[in-house]
């Protein structure tokens, strides 16, 4: 298990963590202190992918072999990474158009960032939030939060297709769906 001991609010540095199944906790290399949020562990085992939760949002990659850090997103406030399990895509919910957006990003930085998930995709049914995308095991599929302005519903999972296609809810409206990860 990965962890950022503490809280974010007010936004704390943090040091990231593992702790074993015994509850041993192990800090990670000390590398900038910052507010992190959201951590997710890379396919590789060696990489941890985490929000910077501060003036600027962005997605930072921390190289646990090395002590690295390397900045991954670079526009609007950014959040949620989340890697594929072949580690050559990830997702995560951006701002950048001024709206909660889903995209996907190329393992480079800088290296040819998509929308999966707009406003576009609802029509007139308003996005109030996006959250905790979740990539399928084949990586066709990203399940993710949804949070929409008619009804307001408190949160519902929904499915988009990497390749493009209209977005899927994964349960009927008269449920009510927290979290959710294809399988």
């Amino acid at each position: 298990l990965l962890y950022a001991p503490g809280s974010i609010e007010p936004p704390f540095f943090t040091a990231l963590a593992w702790m074993d199944h015994a509850g041993k906790e192990t800090p990670l290399p000390e590398t900038t202190r910052v507010a992190r949020f959201a951590p997710r562990v890379l396919p590789d085992n060696r990489r941890v992918a985490y929000s910077e939760l501060y003036v600027d949002k962005d997605i930072r990659i921390l190289n646990t072999a090395l002590g690295t850090e390397d900045r991954a997103s670079y526009e609007g406030q950014n959040a949620f990474p989340i890697w594929s399990r072949d580690g050559t895509a990830f997702a995560y919910v951006t701002d950048r158009s001024g709206q909660d957006e889903i995209w996907l990003g190329a393992r480079a930085p800088r290296g040819g960032d998509r929308p999966l998930i707009t406003q576009a995709d609802f029509g007139d049914d308003r996005t109030i939030l996006l959250a905790s995308p979740s990539f399928s095991p084949d990586g066709q599929r990203v399940a993710y939060q949804r949070n929409a302005s008619r009804p307001i519903w408190p949160l519902r999972i929904w499915i988009s297709q990497t390749a493009g296609g209209p977005p899927v809810p994964l349960v009927p409206a008269s449920h009510e769906g927290y979290q959710g990860a294809p399988t």
